[in-house]
């Protein structure tokens, strides 16, 4: 048995997030999420907030890589045009273990509600263990459907893929503004970019670095004409950097190929 295909991160990494993915992977998913949690937390020292950031985001992380094993093994036969992530004898594998595999990240992500119900607040343990049983179904949804049904449960799994962290770690007061950031700043937008790509074979190009870039400002406009933490604006600002940053890679490349 495989047990590198259990370890936290190790699966998201080894089909979706190598190399530069990875520092993208950073950036787009975990930072955004750190950031909401930092500046909408409830009081704590920083040791134990880094630490329930990351027994948070493991568990969404683990039910998440669940999502990921079936995917890639089990529903991707029936795609007609799939994107293989993985080679053949890894598919096969997977297949085979796939119980296995799926209880053990579905384990994983339950110890972690375990973990923050005894060390953080129960109240916000209870609303993160919601995060996680809607994650595992929208999951389910979705890797049994090659259909419309998908454009919904892309938008549901991105929604609480950022707001299952901010469940577990920040005041229940500060919820409804962190679930409209998230809608705002990654539910919307990928949604939206995942239907058009779908739909019209649309390549995402300048899209999100567009999107960033005119959200920053919508952002700042927010935050002087109501009481808002003024530090929100570097979400969609970080964003907007790194959509430009990856587009100048991708422009440069572009050019050098057609040279």
């Amino acid at each position: 048995m495989k047990i590198k295909y259990i370890i936290p991160f190790y699966y998201t990494w080894h089909s979706r997030s190598k190399g530069l993915h990875f520092i993208s992977y950073f950036n787009m998913v975990i930072l955004p999420q750190f950031l909401l949690c930092l500046f909408f937390r409830m009081p704590s020292e920083n040791l134990k907030f880094i630490l329930s950031f990351l027994v948070a985001f493991i568990g969404m992380l683990s039910t998440y890589e669940f999502g990921y094993i079936v995917n890639d093994s089990i529903c991707i036969r029936k795609d007609p045009h799939p994107s293989k992530r993985i080679d053949d004898n890894e598919q096969q594998y997977l297949k085979e273990n796939i119980i296995f595999f799926s209880a053990i990240k579905i384990l994983i992500s339950f110890f972690c509600v375990a973990l923050l119900y005894f060390s953080v607040n129960q109240k916000n343990a209870l609303l993160y263990l919601c995060c996680i049983l809607v994650l595992i179904v929208t999951y389910i949804i979705h890797n049994s459907n090659r259909s419309f049904v998908n454009f919904i449960t892309v938008f549901v799994l991105t929604t609480f893929n950022y707001f299952s962290s901010i469940c577990a770690i920040c005041s229940i007061q500060n919820f409804l503004i962190c679930f409209l950031i998230v809608l705002i700043c990654f539910s919307i937008p990928k949604t939206f970019f995942y239907i058009l790509r779908k739909l019209l074979n649309y390549e995402d190009g300048y899209g999100f670095t567009i999107f960033y870039f005119l959200e920053t400002f919508v952002f700042i406009i927010l935050c002087f004409v109501y009481d808002i933490n003024k530090l929100i604006v570097f979400i969609p600002f970080s964003q907007f950097m790194w959509r430009l940053f990856t587009s100048v890679l991708q422009y440069k490349k572009s050019s050098g190929v057609k040279k």
